[in-house]
């Protein structure tokens, strides 16, 4: 099927959207920049201690992905809300979809990063730190892959 579309289309259907629901979205960035705020304002507060910092950052990229996941959904319930009502409990992302996202979120940043030491330990010549890199990479490929399987196929 082929529906031929303009970009001039889309973004005039996509400010009419954002014009009839400025209010809900604009209430939904508020509310989550002030969860991000304290909690940000939390781990920075508790940077002395490492093992606090660290749980803290953890839970802060999880409440991020969460409130990211959460606004796609609202932004499509919202686009349909034209044709049927929703309730709020349709727009909270699920624990498998958080997962995902995380899992892919680590995936793309770990190759990212790989492949800046890779040019870096090109441009300066092998090092043994980079050979170290490459063994923990693998290590945490493979712990991800193991950990993403047994939650989802157990």
């Amino acid at each position: 099927m082929y529906h031929p579309f303009s970009v001039a289309e889309t973004i005039k259907t996509a400010w009419n959207i954002l014009k009839k629901n400025f209010a809900i979205i604009s209430v939904y960035s508020v509310v989550a920049m002030i969860f991000v705020f304290i909690s940000g304002f939390a781990v920075f507060y508790f940077d002395d201690n490492a093992m606090v910092s660290s749980i803290g950052f953890v839970v802060l990229l999880v409440e991020i992905t969460f409130i990211f996941l959460a606004f796609i959904k609202l932004v499509f319930r919202l686009m349909d809300k034209e044709y049927y009502d929703f309730d709020f409990s349709e727009i909270i992302p699920k624990i498998r979809m958080l997962v995902s996202y995380l899992t892919l979120l680590v995936l793309v940043s770990t190759l990212a990063v790989f492949a800046t030491h890779l040019v870096e330990g090109l441009k300066e010549g092998f090092a043994q730190d980079f050979f170290k890199f490459i063994i923990g990479l693998v290590v945490q490929f493979f712990s991800v892959l193991f950990s993403y399987l047994h939650l989802f196929h157990c």
